[in-house]
């Protein structure tokens, strides 16, 4: 209930704005999108459980913790008229399985929080929070499948967690139409190296990046390398959180690309441990409006 009052409120300008201007000319008027935030979260116990007084840099948020951080930055996200955030997009310890890869759709705010790796064969891929199932695999005709063409899979044949590719983005994902994507896994966008004229070369792999993208989502960020726990939580918190906030230099809302550049100045260029770096692929101009 509370849910559809904002939303009514929130379009209450944008009709009257739409009609008077109407009077006036034939032209289309652009409409703020009402943007619905999910935080995804499969190791989040883990994550709330470290307590190590060291890392750095330091959580902004006095009380909170690497998992409730994340969740800070869609209530903040939420502040704005045209945001929601609630208990039903915000599954803790939950693996991420097909019910809510599916339920991901248009006008979102995708956080993901949890591990990543980089294969050869499967390149960048996420870690749906559970172990691999290698006796499912030779009993359950839809597991195995989807092992088989490459969409849910191990990364070894002994002991693995249970890995989502870009195929399995590909075939179960819906339409990502206007969404926006923080891929808070290790390589999620992993660098890697080729051989070109006798010289090591460096490679960005946009593979399961590009599988988002083809879906409609409108932009994505990714991590080049592994990333320390608390460098990459409060980088996300960062990021996402100013997007809620004006650019005192442009008296809009922060855009994504100056959201990530304010961030890093804070926090640091890079990751202090693999000097990793998160990119934004897709509209680098994305902001709230």
């Amino acid at each position: 209930m509370i849910m559809k009052i904002k939303y009514t409120i929130s379009l209450i300008p944008l009709l009257i704005c739409g009609f008077l201007s109407g009077c006036k000319n034939n032209e289309p008027k652009y409409i703020v999108p009402n943007y619905i935030v999910k935080t995804l979260q499969p190791y989040y116990k883990m994550q709330s459980e470290i307590d190590d007084p060291t890392l750095l840099p330091e959580i902004p948020v006095k009380g909170l913790n690497d998992a409730s951080i994340i969740e800070e930055a869609g209530v903040k996200l939420a502040t704005l008229n045209n945001v929601f955030y609630d208990k039903e997009n915000q599954p803790r310890d939950l693996p991420l399985d097909k019910q809510i890869m599916s339920s991901l759709g248009t006008n979102q705010i995708i956080m993901f929080q949890g591990h990543g790796d980089f294969s050869e064969i499967y390149r960048s891929c996420i870690s749906t929070g559970k172990e691999y199932d290698y006796e499912k695999a030779k009993t359950d005709d839809e597991y195995r499948k989807d092992k088989e063409e490459g969409r849910l899979v191990p990364l070894n044949d002994f002991y693995s967690d249970e890995y989502i590719t870009s195929k399995y983005i590909e075939k179960y994902c819906g339409d990502l139409s206007g969404s926006i994507i923080y891929l808070g896994q290790c390589l999620s966008a992993s660098e890697y190296w080729v051989e070109e004229e006798g010289k090591e070369v460096s490679k960005i792999d946009e593979t399961l990046v590009n599988a988002f993208l083809a879906k409609g989502a409108r932009t994505v960020l990714a991590q080049t390398r592994q990333s320390q726990m608390r460098y990459g939580n409060v980088m996300q918190f960062a990021i996402m959180s100013q997007l809620s906030q004006i650019n005192p230099k442009t008296n809009k809302l922060y855009t994504i690309s100056e959201s990530l550049e304010k961030a890093r100045n804070t926090y640091g260029q890079d990751d202090p441990g693999s000097h990793g770096v998160t990119m934004i692929f897709g509209d680098k101009n994305f902001s709230l409006l």
